[in-house]
C-alpha cells in the first residue's frame, strides 16, 4: 500500500500540479485521474457536475455496496491551494481515499455498511 499512497501522491502533487481555478486543465485532470483509478478499481464512478464562475467543475463519486444501511464516509478533497502542488493539502488524502476504495472494491462481499466515495472540488467524500 506505501508504494501505491506514493504514487497517487506523486501524480497528483508532481505530475498534475497546482490544480485549482486558476490552473483549470490541472484541476480537470486530476478529476480524470481520480475517477479512472475508481474505474480501475471495478467502481462505476459518476461525476456530479457543477458551473463555477462559467466552469464546470466536478464531484466524482463511486460506491460499494454493503449488507447493511450504514454507510463510512471518509474524505479529501482533490484541488489545492494558489501557489502550491498540492502533495500534502491535499494529494495525500485523496491518495488514501483511493487506496482504500481499492481495497474495500475487492472485499466488497465483505462489507457491512456501504461504502460511498465522492472525490470534490473542495472537498472530498467516501462512505461505509
Amino acid at each position: 500500500m506505501r508504494d501505491e499512497l506514493i504514487a497517487d501522491v506523486r501524480i497528483l502533487g508532481a505530475e498534475i500540479g497546482e490544480r485549482n481555478m486558476a490552473r483549470y486543465s490541472q484541476l480537470n485532470a486530476a478529476a480524470d485521474f481520480i475517477e479512472n483509478s475508481f474505474s480501475r478499481a471495478g467502481l462505476h464512478p459518476r461525476r456530479d457536475t457543477y458551473d463555477l464562475h462559467g466552469r464546470a467543475c466536478h464531484n466524482i463519486e463511486a460506491e460499494i455496496r454493503g449488507a447493511r444501511s450504514e454507510i463510512l464516509l471518509i474524505g479529501a478533497h482533490y484541488d489545492s491551494v494558489f501557489g502550491s502542488p498540492g502533495a500534502n493539502d491535499n494529494g495525500s488524502g485523496v491518495a488514501a481515499m483511493l487506496a482504500l476504495a481499492r481495497r474495500f472494491a475487492r472485499t466488497s462481499s465483505q462489507t457491512h455498511a456501504a461504502l460511498r466515495g465522492v472525490c470534490e472540488r473542495g472537498a472530498a467524500l467516501f462512505s461505509e
